[in-house]
């Protein structure tokens, strides 16, 4: 069996344990229609860029496996969680909506530190979340999304010990 949690199983349990606790999800909440809340993307630009803000946009970047034996393997992976918001929309200043956004990623930092397993349903998806790293200050301000659309934004970027499979 190829690896069962793939790129986008993952995706999709970060998104359930991410934004919880957040204003984003305050702003945004869970329906039937929106499992994360309705701005809560999954390797979705476009979607993104006609939908509401703030907007948390998650997608998968380097990911590599190991072969533990013929048939065994293990891996990692890295996933971002890009979180974005509009200044030109609104009142506040860039400064104001940054810090917002610094806040809801210190949430989402720690509860993927408490969920480290990426357990969701009852349903585990990694044996470990061994590293998070944080976007710096710099580069803040994104306009390559989509054209006349400039946000700011900040990015959590979680590194994932994918679970053992076999190829059998």
């Amino acid at each position: 069996m190829a690896n069962p949690n793939t790129d986008l199983v993952i995706l999709q349990a970060l998104a359930a344990i991410l934004p919880v606790g957040t204003r984003l999800l305050a702003l945004n909440p869970i329906t039937p229609t929106a499992p994360y809340g309705s701005t809560v993307y999954i390797q979705d630009d476009f979607s993104m860029a006609q939908g509401a803000f703030p907007a948390l946009q998650l997608y998968a970047d380097t990911q590599s496996y190991t072969r533990n034996s013929q048939l065994s393997y293990d891996g990692g992976a890295q996933f971002h969680a890009e979180y974005c918001d509009r200044w030109d929309t609104q009142p506040n200043t860039i400064k104001a909506i940054r810090d917002a956004i610094a806040a809801d990623l210190e949430i989402m930092k720690s509860n993927v530190g408490k969920n480290e397993a990426l357990v969701v349903n009852g349903v585990e998806h990694a044996t470990s979340v061994p590293k998070l790293t944080l976007s710096g200050y710099h580069g803040m301000l994104d306009s390559s999304i989509a054209p006349g659309l400039t946000v700011v934004k900040r990015e959590l970027v979680i590194y994932v010990n994918i679970l053992p499979y076999d190829e059998t």
